[in-house]
């Protein structure tokens, strides 16, 4: 993992605080794709640590490939489960992945950015705790941030404000004419939940909803608003990446029609959908997924899903993270990560239970 505050001159001025990747390597130190096979004894896996005020750390983690590999089994049947997550599951899951990955590459401080590579990205690593013995939990610890890259960090840091005016733009589709979709029933008070939220003025406030959320109607308002929340079924494609894809009334809306619409130096994107944010671990070294790859074509700050997500929790946490997103009558893109943080936070004194809250992410500044 990479733990970084400004560890080098090009980084000097733009990162703040700590990033953290985690990759794999081969017994020669090269990078290549990690596989989950029985000659996995030939790869370590690595901790680069970038500080504030030193050159990077290496730390060489005590896990192997296949002790990865199990993890992420474990955890994908357990989200999938038709019932919904076990919480005994995930407390296992959570405590292997404190214990030999997280806690070792903890240092001082309350803000810290993961970057994970190869296997790492299919991980909740923010929800990384000793739950079941009421230990350490990296949630009390740490205010936590994902990134795609350390590039797609410092683009983000770099870009000028757009326009002082803040042009929202809320995209509620609830029931796509295509496929076979479940409704959502609480895409439409979501929506309207942000309206009465924002303050007004400085707020320029445009919503679609029903039949006005189609694709076109979609990519223009993406293209002509600087802020963003979008409110529907989301599917990441896995063979390839570039057309996942929101389902808007019409059809689908995918990563690459967004990437051609030029999102460059947008402030702030809320993906309130299923799969917005999830890695796959078939594709290890692939993180251009929906949530991060807005992230890395410029959006400085995104939050989105792990997986999917239900309709109403959907709701209780987006009006809660837009209460304490827009406290002090203002919105500021690089105060997302801690208005979430509170908002999970929220959801956990409402009796949401721990596997029911971790599937929210924050990407970016």
């Amino acid at each position: 993992m990479e733990q970084g505050r400004r560890g080098n001159q090009d980084l000097r001025g733009v990162l703040s605080i700590s990033v953290t990747a985690v990759v794999c390597r081969s017994a020669r130190g090269s990078p290549r794709r990690a596989r989950h096979s029985p000659g996995c004894s030939k790869f370590s896996c690595d901790a680069i640590i970038v500080l504030h005020t030193q050159s990077p750390i290496h730390l060489q983690l005590k896990i192997t490939l296949r002790e990865i590999g199990d993890l992420i089994t474990k955890h994908l049947q357990n989200i999938h489960h038709s019932h919904g997550p076990d919480y005994s599951t995930f407390v296992e899951v959570m405590g292997e992945l404190w214990k030999k990955v997280v806690s070792p590459v903890l240092g001082k401080g309350t803000r810290i950015w993961w970057c994970p590579t190869s296997l790492f990205t299919a991980l909740p690593i923010h929800s990384a705790g000793e739950y079941e013995r009421g230990g350490q939990v990296l949630f009390r610890l740490f205010i936590s941030s994902y990134t795609p890259s350390l590039f797609a960090l410092i683009k983000a840091r770099t870009y000028p404000k757009t326009t002082p005016d803040i042009n929202f733009a809320a995209i509620g589709q609830a029931k796509p004419s295509f496929a076979s979709w479940k409704p959502l029933h609480y895409v439409d008070p979501e929506v309207d939940e942000i309206e009465k939220i924002l303050p007004t003025p400085p707020i320029l406030f445009t919503k679609l909803t029903s039949s006005q959320s189609t694709e076109q109607q979609a990519l223009r308002a993406l293209q002509a608003h600087q802020w963003l929340h979008l409110s529907c079924h989301g599917k990441q494609d896995l063979r390839e990446s570039f057309q996942s894809y929101f389902a808007m009334r019409d059809g689908p809306l995918s990563l690459l029609d967004i990437i051609d619409a030029d999102v460059s130096g947008h402030e702030f994107a809320f993906r309130s959908a299923c799969e917005t944010a999830m890695g796959d671990p078939s594709a290890p070294d692939e993180v251009i997924h929906l949530a991060a790859g807005l992230q890395f074509m410029g959006v400085k700050s995104v939050i989105g899903t792990l997986w999917s997500v239900g309709d109403r929790v959907a709701y209780q946490l987006v009006s809660a993270f837009y209460r304490e997103f827009c406290k002090d009558g203002a919105m500021d893109c690089t105060m997302a990560a801690r208005a979430l943080h509170k908002a999970i936070a929220a959801l956990a004194e409402d009796k949401v239970p721990q596997q029911g809250r971790a599937m929210f992410v924050h990407i970016g500044i």
